[in-house]
């Protein structure tokens, strides 16, 4: 009889198990099927989407490049000059980044990601910049706009902190970072190899940026955003050459489906995802929008694929907002390589 009930208690739970294995499977389906897989219409189902970004803290491994500008203490410049004195070989003084001598324009503006880090902007204390794209033009005793690109609800979407001016640039080998420097920084050095690391050719020397003498932000009007965080921008004639070279290069184009039909980028890879705004928000660039507005947008980041692929994003010109809320819900969704073509497309 014992064996016979034990028979029957596992059949009983063969039974319960394949019936809720069923129903989950049939959930999944039904997931699956209600969720768009290729752009279309604005009635194709779009999910509602914003730019919040969720950001790694001064007690979590670096997950964006600005981490290490939490982390580095002001340094005065007496010493700051003396260190650069004393390590000659390790850290080179430049007049100009090399990424000027094939575009003479100093890059406008740096983008912000972390509030910690805007904060620190605010009060004068964020003395560098830390990067490995050479391409970028940065020039001693050049002026910065430094924008903030809020991650919530109540924050504008994007803000100018004030203007810096570039008081020296230097060529940096990390493997070679002199410990003074990092000690006077208040970083370690794995802290640091993790900061460069990220994503960095094989290769590449670092660039440091140092400015100072902070003028805050007195008006924004007539100001577009010049650049976007974790985004390349890029010019009309070196789109052919970047699909050409990037493998798997997705081109998004945000702009509504007529816009689309009119004209638009002849690349391999183009798509039309739009990216519809709310009443609320306005249909060219403006200042204080709130992520509240924009989080009513509609979007269908999921359609784009997974985030390990390049993206490249445009809209139709300068002052179009669209691209700047679609980049950052690809950043949410882990995208990591993304281009904008912040000229837009126009008719040739």
């Amino acid at each position: 009889m014992g064996m016979k009930n034990r028979i029957v208690d596992i059949v009983l739970v063969v039974v319960i198990l394949s019936a809720a294995g069923f129903i989950g499977y049939r959930y999944f389906m039904a997931s699956e099927a209600s969720r768009p897989t290729t752009a279309g219409p604005l009635d194709s189902n779009p999910i509602v989407t914003g730019p919040v970004v969720g950001l790694a803290r001064e007690t979590e491994r670096p997950a964006h490049p600005q981490w290490l500008l939490v982390k580095v203490q002001p340094i005065e410049s007496a010493a700051y000059d003396a260190v650069l004195a004393k390590h000659t070989g390790a850290l080179v003084q430049l007049e100009e980044t090399a990424g000027c001598a094939s575009d003479s324009v100093p890059t406008p503006a740096v983008s912000l990601l972390d509030q910690v880090v805007a904060e620190r902007v605010k009060k004068g204390e964020l003395q560098f910049l830390f990067g490995f794209k050479q391409a970028r033009c940065y020039k001693k005793n050049q002026k910065l706009s430094v924008l903030y690109y809020g991650n919530a609800e109540s924050e504008p979407f994007v803000a100018l902190l004030g203007d810096v001016t570039v008081e020296s640039v230097v060529e940096n080998e990390p493997s070679q970072m002199p410990e003074e420097l990092l000690k006077l920084m208040g970083v370690s050095r794995e802290e640091y190899n993790d900061f460069v690391g990220f994503r960095r050719p094989q290769g590449l020397k670092d660039i440091i940026v140092k400015f100072g003498s902070l003028q805050p932000a007195k008006a924004t009007s007539g100001i577009v955003p010049l650049g976007f965080p974790r985004a390349e921008v890029v010019t009309a004639a070196e789109v052919p050459k970047l699909a050409a070279s990037v493998p798997g290069l997705r081109v998004l184009d945000v702009r509504s489906a007529d816009e689309y039909h009119a004209g638009h980028l002849q690349v391999q890879g183009v798509r039309n995802v739009p990216f519809v705004l709310p009443p609320s928000v306005p249909k060219e660039f403006a200042w204080n929008v709130l992520n509240r507005d924009v989080l009513q947008s509609k979007f269908d980041a999921m359609s784009v694929g997974q985030g390990a692929a390049p993206v490249l994003v445009y809209g139709d010109s300068v002052k179009d907002p669209r691209p700047l809320y679609a980049m950052a819900d690809l950043i949410r969704l882990g995208y990591r390589q993304i281009f904008w073509l912040r000229e837009g497309f126009s008719k040739r």
